[in-house]
């Protein structure tokens, strides 16, 4: 796979990228299988239905980590995260459909850094708020063909 390797001059302010995707319950049992995290919210069906959200809710990290996706697409390869920043506004179920949205907010070409504004929501509105910087190589020749 031979891909043109992204630099800070490929960054448009105002670009979007929206990724959709529906949660399931088998994501969330995965994702506690991975971190660990067994939180009886996220998977234990007896437990959540006492909890204030009635039922099993989707990991934050989770649900912020399809984020990724978008970013993904927009700055790679090439552009590594250097930060994230969310809030998590709300829960998200089993069945949920998300729309993700990442839209750069701001390219320092001298620092070769940029940053996107982050939003995931559901049909109920937004449940994660949050920000992602991102680092650039510089500039390559054709030359040598890749990233310093």
């Amino acid at each position: 796979m031979n891909q043109k390797v992204k630099s800070i001059d490929d960054v448009e302010v105002g670009r979007t990228f929206t990724h959709h995707v529906v949660v399931t319950q088998d994501m969330i049992d995965e994702y506690a299988d991975i971190t660990g995290d067994y939180n009886p919210v996220h998977v234990d069906p007896e437990y959540a239905a006492k909890t204030r959200f009635g039922g099993c809710i989707a990991h934050g990290m989770l649900t912020a980590s399809f984020s990724q996706v978008c970013l993904t697409a927009m700055v790679t390869p090439g552009g590594v995260s250097t930060y994230y920043h969310f809030d998590l506004l709300g829960p998200v179920y089993d069945g949920d459909e998300l729309e993700v949205v990442a839209e750069c907010v701001e390219a320092d070409k001298e620092r070769r850094r940029a940053k996107f504004r982050l939003a995931i929501r559901t049909a109920r509105g937004d449940v994660v708020s949050g920000e992602a910087g991102i680092a650039f190589p510089r500039a390559t020749s054709k030359a040598q063909g890749g990233a310093e």
